[in-house]
């Protein structure tokens, strides 16, 4: 990474907009041009939308995240997917330890019931054991024998309230009882029931706080041409910052210098040196942002400056415009 190194206290600032213009318009263009800076600027946005999931941004930083950052659509579908993916961590989390909860709950018991057993064969005897252990073979295979001979006979003894034993057929399966069938309205002329099927509860989307988003106000500048109207733009009384984009007739300069002047008093407002060009749809341009205060309605000009690679000072040309209100 080439330039000045950033910290990510640094790189937070700029993705809240508190970053200077200067500094701004510097990391944009070491976003674009070196990729292991983009890497970075990445894991702090990511580290950033992380702690405000997790309500972990406080005070002025809270106000600033959901003001700035969630002004963009693209940076509030961002949140939208780590809020998801937070409710649905969340939720496998609660699974796998309620089922570790009830597999120690499982296990408990049974130790329980193992121990209860063992209790119970230190206080009987051995010959007791052996009866009982006897008795209970006795009774499995009579129950045994009882249930091959319904099978096979189709008789049954049944025990009728007074104790006696009765003989009574049976079926060698249960006859099926059909199931009751839901009620269905039929109007007079129909023959066919409507059924109408029960919504189901559709999952919560959840919910970001979007408060008063703030105001850029974007324009291009082409080169002038002799005797062409003075474009106007138009910057509101609430916005915070104007997005200019100059476009330039070749991009065989190396870097550019620009300044602001106001037309009417000659005075230069504005100044930014060492822009980079870049190219937008095969067109260099120069990119400049303005703080949005000091473009009151009044006719300006962008004077634009170049320097070769040997350092030599090249005049571009000047970019009039009008500012309206």
């Amino acid at each position: 990474m080439n330039g000045k190194s950033y910290n990510l206290e640094e790189l937070r600032s700029y993705l809240l907009g508190f970053a200077s213009p200067s500094e701004t318009e510097q990391i944009d263009e070491l976003s674009i041009t070196d990729s292991e800076f983009a890497d970075l600027i990445g894991a702090a946005e990511k580290d950033l939308i992380d702690s405000y999931v997790q309500d972990e941004l406080r005070s002025d930083v809270l106000q600033r995240f959901e003001e700035y950052y969630l002004s963009s659509p693209r940076r509030r579908e961002k949140v939208r997917f780590a809020q998801v993916f937070k409710e649905y961590s969340d939720a496998r989390i609660s699974e796998v330890w309620s089922r570790r909860k009830t597999d120690s709950a499982a296990e408990q018991k049974g130790a329980s019931v193992l121990s209860r057993l063992s209790r119970f064969g230190r206080l009987l005897s051995a010959p007791t054991l052996a009866v009982v252990a006897a008795a209970l073979v006795l009774t499995t295979f009579l129950g045994w024998l009882a249930v091959r001979d319904r099978s096979e006979t189709g008789v049954e003894i049944v025990t009728n309230i007074n104790g006696n034993a009765e003989i009574g057929q049976s079926f060698s399966s249960p006859v099926p009882q059909p199931s009751p069938t839901p009620a269905v309205d039929l109007s007079l002329g129909g023959t066919q029931p409507t059924l109408t099927p029960t919504p189901e509860n559709p999952s919560p989307t959840p919910k970001v706080k979007i408060r008063a988003q703030p105001i850029i106000a974007s324009f291009v500048l082409r080169p002038p041409l002799r005797g062409a109207n003075v474009p106007t733009v138009r910057i509101p009384l609430n916005a915070v910052r104007a997005s200019a984009r100059l476009e330039l007739e070749s991009d065989d300069l190396s870097s550019y210098s620009v300044e602001l002047v106001n037309t009417a008093t000659g005075l230069v407002v504005w100044r930014h040196d060492g822009i980079k060009p870049r190219k937008s749809n095969g067109i260099a341009s120069l990119y400049l942002n303005v703080p949005a205060k000091i473009l009151s309605p009044s006719f300006y000009t962008i004077r634009a400056t170049g320097r070769s690679n040997n350092g030599a000072a090249e005049i571009v040309g000047d970019y009039p415009f009008q500012v309206v209100q």
